[in-house]
């Protein structure tokens, strides 16, 4: 599983750079680009634990094998997740909230 984060701000986005990057290019837009993208990789599974039902429990993530931050590598990342069916699709929402991080991430089934 693949996941990338990319903000959608667009005081995060610059528009002035394109791939590949020119010499021209300011050092700020390309230091927004890693700083407010996040990518990762790694196997998943099931927390069975914490499994409530097919459509409520935990998901964890990893270890994670190649990330954009290298300390990520090796890490395991851990999600609740919780599946909703609404009038105009299917959606996952996963999220942890800690004393440190809040994450809500929200993905709808396109097929």
């Amino acid at each position: 599983m693949s996941v990338h984060f990319a903000a959608t701000e667009g005081r995060y986005r610059s528009q002035n750079i394109d791939w590949p990057p020119k010499v021209e290019d300011a050092d700020q837009d390309w230091l927004n680009v890693g700083r407010y993208t996040l990518s990762y990789s790694g196997p998943f599974r099931l927390n069975q634990s914490t499994l409530s039902s097919e459509q409520e429990g935990q998901i964890i993530h990893g270890p994670i094998m190649v990330a954009s931050v290298p300390k990520f590598v090796g890490s395991m990342q851990t999600r609740n997740f919780k599946v909703h069916d609404r009038h105009d699709g299917t959606y996952l929402y996963l999220w942890l909230h800690s004393n440190t991080v809040k994450v809500e991430m929200w993905w709808k089934k396109l097929t």
